[in-house]
């Protein structure tokens, strides 16, 4: 059965069209994703500074300032690190963008949380559970490498005197905003 012209043209036009269908589709999936990843980490920014954040950020920067301790007082702030390394990890946020945000504060907190003191693995054993904060983990690891990647010398400036400078800050935050 031979096709005349008019219908091979019909059928590749057709093909064509279907093609345009799916590539602009795939673009606009791609677009809502990123415009949703965007919206939900301004919606994160907004949490992490509002003043319940605020007041855990400031309770958890005493507690770790203080080095005499056994155990911090508060764990929203770990927590909510943890949310934002599942979000991240699963793909719902870019990464980047986390970085862009976030990666100073993740970096630092969980640099204090695990030095001098190892405070998370403290949580994991009286928990049990090896797997507490390790979407935290990996997403210090992955922000630490997104910073390497932008230094000149490829390596993470992340150290004791950058974490407690942060962690001064902190303390000083108002919690009337």
């Amino acid at each position: 059965m031979a096709l005349d012209l008019a219908t091979t043209v019909a059928l590749a036009a057709t093909w064509g069209l279907v093609g345009g269908v799916v590539l602009v589709w795939f673009w606009q999936s791609r677009q809502a994703r990123r415009l949703d990843s965007a919206r939900t980490l301004l919606e994160l920014k907004d949490r992490f500074d509002g003043p319940a954040l605020r007041a855990a950020r400031r309770a958890l920067a005493r507690d770790l300032l203080d080095r005499s301790i056994s155990e911090v007082t508060t764990v929203e702030v770990p927590v909510f690190f943890e949310l934002l390394g599942s979000l991240t990890r699963r793909g719902a946020l870019d990464e980047p963008l986390v970085w862009r945000v976030f990666g100073g504060w993740v970096t630092n907190y969980y640099y204090a949380l695990r030095n001098p003191v190892d405070y998370l693995g403290r949580s994991r054993e009286a928990f049990g559970d090896p797997s507490l904060f390790e979407d935290f983990e990996w997403l210090d690891e992955r922000m630490r490498r997104e910073d390497a990647r932008h230094r000149s010398s490829g390596t993470s400036a992340r150290s004791s005197e950058e974490s407690r400078e942060i962690l001064r800050h902190e303390l000083r935050l108002p919690l009337d905003v």
